[in-house]
Formats: structure tokens, C-alpha cells, sequence
């Protein structure tokens, strides 16, 4: 088709074009220029349609226009439009609707391109923010939304500047990606632990087995009793879950938590009678004081 619209075009160079074909293609690029003012006047609107959780449908639609208008927008808009819509995107990564999973993560990573200068900045918490959701989603059911994670994930590593990220995301394990993630952003270890609850209620096993399986990896880095506390009471509902897959990795993720429990109490009973002794045997500073000359 493009082959021989490009013999057509070669063929009527040096010709003369006929006045009504110049009016009707005039006629034409003005009815496509008005369709785009019209489409970017409703830009805003469209973007709200992503506030709603309900309608997959309208979400889908909403998903799809803005993938075709965003490369219409102004330069000094286009930033801080990506940025609005980078988190409203996140609200629908786990929507029940596999075209709408599919369709915000590509848009979301499409955004990622568009954001430059000052916006780059901020929209780097929001790239933060959506990794693990896609980790989790690199098991989804549907392939084409794994497929999309993936690709999310590589780009998110290059938005990043993140090497690793990027190899990582060319095996797709998200076990080896989780563990990589939380070695680098370890202040985020409850931002983490909030986002993984999310996903023992998933309606796919697999994603309840790796939040399952990611609670048990938080837990064995970090040194708060209250937080192990928190993870182990998290777990007790999986604890049932109808999944021997889900269920086995529970009990598996509360052995170590339990095994990293009693090591830590086996170090602070073999520390605390050395630090004891080390006290014992130091003199006292008073002891140490040089007797004044009566």
C-alpha cells in the first residue's frame, strides 16, 4: 500500500493539479486539524475519565485517545500532562479488565518519554512508585499484559538510569527483580510492604503467591520486631488461602521470619555477656583519677 501510494505520488510530479483536487485536500487537512483542536480542547476531560475505577469500557476508550492526542499537545504542556497522568495510569495496572491493564501500562510507559527538564524530576517518583506493581504483573495470567510489565520495566530502568533494572527486566523474574529493589531502595521497605498487601487479595494466584513471597523477603531485611510483627499478622490470612501454591509459600515465608527471629536472639544472648564482661573489666574513670596532694 505505501509502495504504490509512493509510485502514485512520483508519477504526478511536473503535473498540474486540478483546482477542485487542491480545494477538496484543503477541505480535508482543515477537517483533520479541526478533529485534533477539538480532541486536545477535550484533553482535560479525558484525562479525568481515568479518576473512575468502574466503567472498563470507557476506560479502554479513554486509555486509547489519549495515546493518539498526548503527541499533539504543545511542549511546554505535553510535561506537565504526562506527570497528571502518570498516577491516575497506576490506579488501573490491576484493573479487572485485561485490555485496560494492558493499555495503562503501555500509556504509562509511553508518558515516561514525553516528561523533560523540571517534570523529569518529579515524574521520577512516580516511575519509583509503579516498579513493584509491575514486577508483580510480569506473572500476570494474560500474557500481553506480562509482556507490557516487562516492557515498562526495561524503559523505566533506562528513564532511571538503572542498568541493572534493565538486565533484570530482560529475564522477567520478578523474584530476582524484588530482591534488586529493595537492596537499592531500602528506605521504601514499607512503601514496599503497603503496596505488597495490595496483592494477597489478588484474584490471581500468582500474584498472591509473589506478594506472598515478597513479604517474606522484606521481612528477612529488616531489623524492627514491630514490622516482622506486622508482616506476620499480614500472612495469616493467606495463611487459608484456597491455593496450596499461595498457602505453601506462607508457611514457608513464616519459617524464615521465625528462623531470622532466633538468630537474632542467639546474637543478643552470645553480645550482651561479652559486652557485660568488656564493662567488668574496665576500670572505673573515678578508680583512674590520680590522687591529689593533700
Amino acid at each position: 500500500m505505501a509502495a504504490s501510494c509512493k509510485k502514485r505520488g512520483s508519477g504526478a510530479v511536473g503535473k498540474a493539479v486540478h483546482p477542485c483536487h487542491r480545494s477538496l485536500r484543503c477541505r480535508n487537512e482543515v477537517a483533520c486539524l479541526t478533529q485534533a483542536e477539538k480532541l486536545l480542547a477535550l484533553t482535560p476531560s479525558i484525562v479525568a475519565c481515568l479518576d473512575s475505577t468502574g466503567d472498563s469500557d470507557d476506560t479502554a476508550l479513554a486509555l486509547r485517545v489519549l495515546e493518539n492526542i498526548l503527541p499533539l499537545l504543545e511542549e511546554n504542556a505535553l510535561g506537565p500532562t504526562a506527570h497528571a497522568i502518570a498516577p491516575k495510569l497506576r490506579l488501573h495496572f490491576d484493573s479487572e479488565s485485561d485490555t485496560v491493564r494492558q493499555l495503562s501500562i503501555c500509556l504509562f510507559q509511553f508518558v515516561m518519554g514525553f516528561v523533560t527538564g523540571a517534570e523529569e524530576k518529579k515524574m521520577k517518583e512516580q516511575v519509583w512508585e509503579s516498579l513493584l506493581p509491575l514486577v508483580f504483573h510480569l506473572h500476570d495470567q494474560k500474557q500481553n499484559v506480562a509482556k507490557a510489565a516487562q516492557e515498562a520495566l526495561y524503559f523505566a530502568g533506562w528513564f532511571l538510569k538503572w542498568r541493572k533494572l534493565r538486565e533484570l527486566a530482560l529475564t522477567a523474574e520478578p523474584w530476582d527483580i524484588s530482591k534488586c529493589l529493595l537492596e537499592r531502595k531500602r528506605k521504601k521497605t514499607k512503601d514496599f510492604l503497603h503496596q505488597t498487601e495490595v496483592y494477597l487479595q489478588s484474584p490471581q494466584e500468582m500474584l498472591r503467591r509473589d506478594a506472598v513471597r515478597f513479604m517474606g523477603l522484606i521481612g528477612q531485611h529488616v531489623d524492627e520486631p514491630r514490622t516482622t510483627e506486622y508482616i506476620r499478622q499480614a500472612l495469616e490470612g493467606p495463611r487459608q488461602d484456597a491455593s496450596p501454591l499461595v498457602s505453601s509459600s506462607v508457611t514457608e515465608a513464616l519459617l524464615m521470619l521465625e528462623q531470622r527471629r532466633q538468630r537474632s536472639r542467639l546474637s543478643l544472648q552470645w553480645l550482651l555477656p561479652r559486652a557485660w564482661r568488656r564493662r567488668r573489666s574496665t576500670p572505673s574513670r573515678d578508680l583512674q583519677k590520680p590522687r591529689e596532694d593533700q
